[in-house]
Formats: C-alpha cells, structure tokens, sequence
C-alpha cells in the first residue's frame, strides 16, 4: 500500500547525511528518518490526489466514511516535476480518501491518514518521473504480514532506473517495513531516478 511520495525537485542531496546506509558500492542510500531525509535534501511533498481529482477515475473500490475510486493510473504534476503512477502486476489501481475506513481483515491499521493508493492484488507500482530528481520518499501502509514473520516473510524490491533505463540500483526495504505500520522510507541516488519500480510480494492478501 503505497501513501504519501516525497521527491527532490532540484540537483542537491548530501549522502552523508546521519542515518543514512547504503554499502560501498551502493548507489542509493536509505534512510527511514524523515528527519534527516528533509535536512539533506531540498524536498517538498507531492500530495496524492483525492478520488475526485484523479483522471479517468471510474466507480468506487470500497471502504466507508471517505469515497474512493479506481483508475488505470494517477498523475501527480507540481511545477516542472510530473510523476506517473502505475500499476505493474494488475490493471487498475484504487485511490481512497484521506479517512477512507477499509475491513480489518483486508488493512491494518485501516484508517487512512492520507489520501492512499492500493492496488487490489500484488501491490506493485511504476514511478515514472518527467524531471528524474535524486532523491524521493516514500509513506508505506505494512499490513499484518510481519517481514520477520519467517518463512512467510513479505518483500519490497525497489528497482531505480536512469533516463536511459539503465539500473543505477536495487534496494530491499523489508526489514525497514514492520507489519501494521506506516513507515516513511527516504532514497538518495547519486544519479538522477527516472523510473522507479515497487515489486512486493504477498501483496495478494496483505497490502504494501
């Protein structure tokens, strides 16, 4: 389950920020303090649009209190940055409101405390950047599937990519995700991201 995205608008990032890892040879380093994310990079939120907002936006995928719709993709556009969220593992996407109360027994926590993108299967998502920033953050809704949870462990694989599509880096963010939380997780790259890509596993029954 994919919340709130940061990115970075300009060319600026200091990877050695506190909090931050990544091996010697990483080109993407990680950090959940959104702390140290925002006092090294000059970042600014892009809000994910309510469901009325939301191009193509067709019929109402669930939940009570807040409305919420599907669509085959949502676009985020703020100043010269637009970003392109798809998904890779089903055909629709669902964008629930902020205070869109879903089951229990699908989400937990199952308020949503921002506007909120699921996807209704493997919760597997493209980002596709106009302006490829250097770095991006992410707000995550873990469901109960613990990553610790062995050998039922889920997974997040996020996969960056230049403007030329080459892999600048391959990030596994599961032991930064425990279940029933929402988690902030900060990227920095040391080249420019184009696209990145979300694959999760168990997303079939457990949002990421």
């Amino acid at each position: 389950m994919l919340r709130g995205l940061t990115t970075l608008t300009t060319a600026a990032a200091l990877l050695a920020a506190a909090g931050f890892a990544g091996t010697a040879k990483a080109q993407v380093s990680v950090t959940t303090d959104d702390v140290a994310f925002f006092a090294s990079t000059v970042s600014h939120p892009l809000a994910i649009p309510d469901s009325a907002s939301v191009a193509g936006g067709f019929g109402d995928c669930g939940g009570s209190v807040a409305p919420s719709v599907f669509a085959p993709q949502v676009e985020i556009a703020d100043g010269a940055e637009t970003l392109l969220i798809e998904p890779t593992s089903v055909p629709l996407l669902c964008v629930l409101d902020d205070g869109n109360t879903r089951s229990t027994s699908n989400t937990n926590p199952n308020v949503m405390d921002g506007n909120t993108i699921v996807a209704n299967g493997e919760d597997d998502y493209t980002l596709t950047f106009s302006a490829p920033p250097r770095a991006l953050a992410l707000r995550l809704l873990t469901n109960g599937d613990d990553p610790n949870d062995l050998p039922n462990r889920n997974s997040e694989v996020l996969t960056f990519y230049d403007a030329g599509d080459a892999v600048i880096d391959v990030v596994d963010i599961s032991d930064l995700t425990p279940g029933n939380s929402h988690v902030f997780v900060g990227f920095v790259s040391t080249i420019p991201i184009a696209k990145v890509e979300i694959d999760t596993e168990d997303g079939g029954t457990q949002n990421e």
